[in-house]
């Protein structure tokens, strides 16, 4: 059987070297999810094959989008990860494989809404005010096929605490 990780690498051009930086090195981990929201040097999104959507947003962070795992599952789940603390947080998403997602009303985000759980996004960006954006993909459900929805997620800075890490709140992602 195929053997699927977690593991998050860096490779550092001027040197020609790669680093271990996260994850625990297990075939097939379903990922250890934490609080939604909260950072912890115990977060880990699931081991993911292919078709897991990436984004980095104005403060440098790295943000993950679905994926899919062996045996066959796929997510539909938000991961940031923060260099600086080399630490995971679960932002959005149902933690469970295979969901068909909420939409909600269309244009008007809400805490329920997510996309269904899909690989190989058609398209994703940031926009100039670091808003994340996907667009389509393949979705998991009784037959497999692609999808043309399009999805934003605003990340907006609720308050900031006097902590040298600065304590960030997340609205969740809406049908565009």
């Amino acid at each position: 059987p195929a053997h699927v990780f977690a593991d998050l690498w860096r490779y550092e051009v001027g040197k020609n070297e790669w680093t271990w930086m996260k994850g625990l090195h297990i075939p097939n981990h379903l990922g250890s999810y934490g609080v939604k929201g909260v950072p912890s040097p115990n977060n880990y999104p699931p081991a993911s094959s292919f078709g897991v959507n990436s984004w980095v947003d104005l403060n440098g962070n790295f943000w993950m989008f679905g994926g899919s795992n062996q045996p066959y599952k796929v997510y539909s789940d938000l991961w940031k990860y923060e260099i600086a603390t080399n630490e995971w947080t679960w932002m959005n998403g149902p933690g469970v494989p295979n969901t068909q997602g909420v939409y909600g009303v269309q244009g008007i985000s809400s805490p329920s809404n997510y996309p269904a759980a899909r690989t190989e996004t058609a398209a994703s960006w940031t926009d100039n005010n670091g808003d994340l954006w996907l667009f389509g993909g393949s979705v998991y459900g009784t037959a497999n096929s692609s999808i043309n929805d399009m999805w934003k997620y605003t990340i907006c800075l609720l308050y900031t605490s006097p902590s040298p890490r600065d304590r960030t709140r997340y609205r969740m992602p809406s049908s565009a």
